[in-house]
């Protein structure tokens, strides 16, 4: 028979037979990569069946309301586990969780790739600046920020000096951020230099006021490859500026604008579509 090294729940409800089929793989030594974010489950129950695991390469769970033996089988799980990749789904962020975060991150040396994905709340803000230094991947999704949010995720970007993709989306429907604080968020972003390759910041109220500012944040980043600032406030001005700014470099594989007020302008885009090989 051949070796399951993947088990992946995602988007789905478990009744009582499928929780114990999930807990009939999770007992394989060969899985390398698991993921357990169903819908509208939190994924507790399962920690125990994890602690004998050796060789986890990619976690990926949702944890709520955890207990102190959820919080034993976590560190066991993350010490006896050289993980790459760490996504924490749909979490509440509980004293329990946060303490693991904060005291264990800083101490993986294994891992790449960290993600926040749609938590429950907003005290997600203190793991976010415990950040693992060798990190090359960080994305915080579906949140719904304040400035001192932000704040924390630059000081965790600062905190990274190889990292080669970061994502940064909102989940509510008309963020403000003070323009200082996206200016911050920009300058440390700007000091991975030539090391990230795709960068997103995804419905963060970037209007106009900061163009000068994502200017300067592009200019010190030569090797990117794909940008994405969907939905936010750019106007076809401060689109025609990025691109005039754009256009001294080399091009980019990937631009996304959709959801900007200027894209609908037909010379924005057409000035746009010669920074990059797709537009969309």
């Amino acid at each position: 028979k051949n070796a399951i090294s993947t088990l992946s729940i995602e988007y789905c409800s478990l009744n009582d037979d499928s929780k114990r089929m999930v807990r009939e793989i999770l007992m394989k030594d060969t899985l390398r990569n698991v993921s357990l974010a169903p819908s509208d489950q939190p994924m507790n129950e399962f920690l125990s069946s994890l602690t004998h695991h050796r060789n986890i390469l990619a976690l990926k769970i949702s944890l709520r309301r955890m207990s102190e033996k959820d919080e034993d089988d976590v560190i066991k799980i993350i010490r006896n586990n050289a993980i790459h990749t760490l996504h924490l789904f749909w979490c509440e962020f509980s004293q329990r969780l946060c303490r693991i975060m904060t005291e264990h991150l800083p101490a993986m040396s294994s891992l790449r790739e960290f993600r926040i994905e749609h938590p429950f709340d907003a005290d997600w803000i203190p793991v976010i600046r415990a950040l693992a230094p060798n990190l090359q991947t960080l994305c915080v999704e579906r949140v719904i920020p304040n400035d001192n949010a932000l704040m924390a995720i630059s000081d965790g970007i600062s905190r990274c000096k190889q990292l080669r993709e970061v994502k940064i989306s909102n989940w509510s429907d008309n963020p403000a951020f003070d323009p200082s604080t996206l200016k911050t968020l920009c300058t440390s972003i700007a000091g991975q230099g030539h090391n990230l390759k795709s960068l997103a910041l995804i419905r963060l109220g970037i209007d106009d006021s900061s163009v000068a500012d994502l200017c300067t944040m592009l200019r010190s980043l030569p090797q990117l490859e794909v940008l994405d600032l969907c939905l936010n406030k750019l106007s076809s001005d401060g689109l025609k500026t990025i691109a005039k700014h754009l256009q001294q470099r080399k091009k980019l594989e990937v631009i996304c604008l959709g959801g900007n007020p200027g894209f609908v302008d037909q010379n924005a885009r057409k000035e746009m579509q010669k920074c990059c090989d797709i537009l969309v």
